[in-house]
Order: structure tokens, then C-alpha cells, then sequence
């Protein structure tokens, strides 16, 4: 999608719904939020749920009040401490709050720790930090760089990621005495050869939502030391046995090291950490337990917002507020050809993505236009 005025783009996702006749749309980009829920709403989707990814996605004018206002059903946060910014600045909005943690699906076949570093082209022998992030300012990796100054000669560092802060962070390196310690890798495709490579994961980002490579290291039992950003608390404070994921510190290059330092060192508390990291994934951010939750808020499980709090849209013009002003009913019923709302259905799991439409069959199985489902709700050529 375009510009906040490119609306042919929402007149165009409301052809593909209208077609599609989901049951829910999920859109994950907090920016086109206003032009896909705009084509939902003309659409009739009878539920539409706003995802936020990042810290910095909040309400911060007319625009995004208005959307969350009057036109989406549920808003889901990827991280519990992002929900403060929206609740305060919208108190209307908080019985449509939730959080569902962000899961990843499993990275696959794991490779021993020589043979991932021999893959990389890495040291073998020497305690090895990662990190994986775009090379912008946002990431913070010089930050990292300079906490580097205050470990031990004989660590490491391996960064996956490329960006337009490639070429500064190199020249950083050099001056701070780093160039033989610091391993720019580039773009990787696949970060699971790195993960396990490393000793640990660091994260110096300003701000973030829910870590994606925090929790991809968590998957494969890698601890991860992280600045104080959102989600980093959800996912590394220790559990009631004192038994911790990794590590949240503060922003500054010192407080950093002294971080890496408490832990890289002794391979007993990184086997312990592992271990917790693990039993942390597998409890709250499997992708499973993700796609539950949102199918829970796209049946209308969760509890609906009071009318009270629903406040209808401003019309502008006759077919304007026949649009959005009037209330979501499905274009058509199958048996007689009339509009008909929609309730929850109760069946095989659905399974979302951001801005995707999902079609669900009367037997309660996901469905695609060109297909059929199979006995377990997967898609079957025609």
C-alpha cells in the first residue's frame, strides 16, 4: 500500500476481501493501518484486529485515534509493556487491549558450535559474541562496538546484517582497536548457522517491540544480554527458581560489558541460562501460542468492547456512511443471497498474516480460493 492518500489501494484490498469474505483480517503494519482497515470496513469484515509490533507504534495523532476508535475490533500488543502508551492516550480503548506474545516457528536442523563457526569463517577457539540487526541508528550497534573496548583481548564478535551504517561501523571498529575482534558478516538469510555459533546474543537496541533475533537465540538455548527496550524484561527475568533466560541491562557501553562479563565466562552459568531460555520459548513464544491467540481474538473469543465505548464515524456522504457508519454484515449468505452476520465459528485452528485475508469454510475449515481442505485443515490442489 501507498501514502495516507493513496485510497485506491484500500478500494482495491476491498475488492480482494469482498471476494475472499474472511472472517477476520490481521494487519501487521501499524502505518497502512488507517488504508487496510478502511477496505475492511467497506468490505464488512466482521472483525479486525490491529497487531503492534514496535514500541514506537502508538497513537500519536488524529489519524491512528480516529482508526482504533471507530474501525478495528481488538488491538494486540507483541509485548505487554508496549499496551501503556495506547491505553493512556485512548481510555475508551482499553477493554479491546491484549497481549499475545510474538512466536517463531522452529529454526530447523541444528549444526555443532565448530562446524557453524567454520561455516561463518570465525574463530573456533575463542568466546564469541552475535549479533543480528539492520545497520541503522535505531539498532545502536555502535554501542556494542565500544562495550567491546572493556572485554577480555580474546572475545570475539560476529554481526549479521547489513545497512546504510555498514560502512561508519567499520571505520568505528578500526579506531577502536577492533578490526582483528569484529566480524562483519553481512546479510544472512539464515541466522540459525549463527546462533549457533555464538556464546551468547547481545542486544543494544534504543528501542524495539519484541525482539525477533532475542527469541530465535531463546529457541536454541542461547542465552541473550539486552538493553532495558520493550520486551526484554517479559522475556529474560528470572523465573521463581532464580533460573534466568539472560540478562536486561542498562543502555551505556560500560554496563554492557560488565553484563557479558558476569556470564560469557563461566560455561556453567551458560548451560544454565540455555536451559531457561529454552523452557522460556517453549512456554510463551511458540509460534503456535501465538496463532491460538489470534485465532481466539479473529473468532471474537475475547471479551467484545462495550457499545458504550463504540463510537460511530463521522459520515461525509450518503455512500460514505452506508460504508463505514452502517454495521459489519457479511455481503452475502451462501444459502440466500442476503446480508447475514457472522458469529464465531468453532473448528480447526486459523492461521494469520499481516494484511492477509483468511477464508473459513461452514465445516469450520480453512479454505483458499483455488482449493480445498484436507482432513487436517491444510490446503489441497484443486
Amino acid at each position: 500500500m501507498g501514502g495516507d492518500l493513496a485510497v485506491h489501494n484500500a478500494l482495491n484490498l476491498e475488492l480482494i476481501l469482498r471476494r475472499e469474505r474472511p472472517d477476520a483480517l490481521v494487519v501487521g503494519t501499524f502505518r497502512k493501518l488507517w488504508l487496510a482497515a478502511l477496505g475492511a470496513r467497506m468490505a464488512r469484515v466482521p472483525n479486525i484486529v490491529a497487531r503492534i509490533g514496535l514500541s514506537s507504534d502508538t497513537p500519536r495523532n488524529f489519524k491512528y485515534r480516529f482508526v482504533l476508535t471507530h474501525w478495528v475490533d481488538h488491538v494486540v500488543f507483541v509485548a505487554a509493556a508496549m499496551r501503556k502508551s495506547h491505553s493512556e492516550s485512548i481510555p475508551e480503548l482499553d477493554p479491546r487491549l491484549t497481549t499475545i506474545y510474538k512466536g517463531i516457528p522452529p529454526l530447523g536442523p541444528r549444526l555443532t558450535k565448530g562446524a557453524a563457526r567454520w561455516a561463518l569463517g570465525v574463530p573456533g577457539d575463542v568466546p564469541l559474541l552475535g549479533s543480528v540487526s539492520r545497520l541503522v541508528s535505531q539498532k545502536r550497534v555502535g554501542r556494542l562496538l565500544e562495550a567491546m573496548v572493556f572485554l577480555h583481548e580474546d572475545t570475539h564478535l560476529a554481526i549479521a546484517g547489513d545497512g546504510p551504517l555498514r560502512g561508519a561501523l567499520g571505520q568505528h571498529a578500526r579506531q577502536l582497536g577492533l578490526r582483528q575482534r569484529v566480524h562483519f558478516l553481512g546479510h544472512q538469510s539464515n541466522i540459525a548457522t549463527l546462533i549457533d555459533a555464538v556464546d551468547a546474543l547481545v542486544i543494544t537496541s534504543g528501542r524495539e517491540g519484541m525482539s525477533g533475533a532475542m527469541l530465535k537465540a531463546m529457541s536454541r538455548g542461547v542465552p541473550v544480554i539486552s538493553t532495558d527496550v520493550s520486551g526484554a524484561r517479559e522475556a529474560l527475568d528470572p523465573e521463581t527458581n532464580g533460573h534466568a533466560p539472560g540478562l536486561v541491562t542498562g543502555f551505556a557501553p560500560p554496563e554492557i560489558a560488565s553484563a557479558v562479563n558476569s556470564v560469557l565466562y563461566d560455561r556453567q552459568v551458560l548451560e544454565e541460562m540455555g536451559q531457561a531460555a529454552k523452557e522460556r520459548y517453549r512456554e510463551q513464544f511458540s509460534c503456535k501460542r501465538m496463532l491460538d491467540g489470534l485465532g481466539s481474538c479473529a473468532l471474537r473469543q475475547c471479551e467484545p468492547p462495550p457499545k458504550s465505548s463504540r463510537i460511530s464515524p463521522l459520515p461525509t456522504s450518503r455512500s460514505t456512511k452506508r460504508s463505514l457508519g452502517s454495521p459489519r454484515r457479511h455481503p452475502r449468505s451462501r444459502e440466500s443471497g442476503r446480508g447475514t452476520s457472522r458469529g464465531p465459528r468453532l473448528g480447526h485452528p486459523l492461521r494469520f498474516e499481516a494484511t492477509q485475508p483468511v477464508r473459513v469454510g461452514h465445516d469450520g475449515h480453512r479454505t483458499e480460493r483455488h482449493g480445498r481442505p484436507s482432513d487436517d485443515g491444510r490446503q489441497q490442489d484443486a
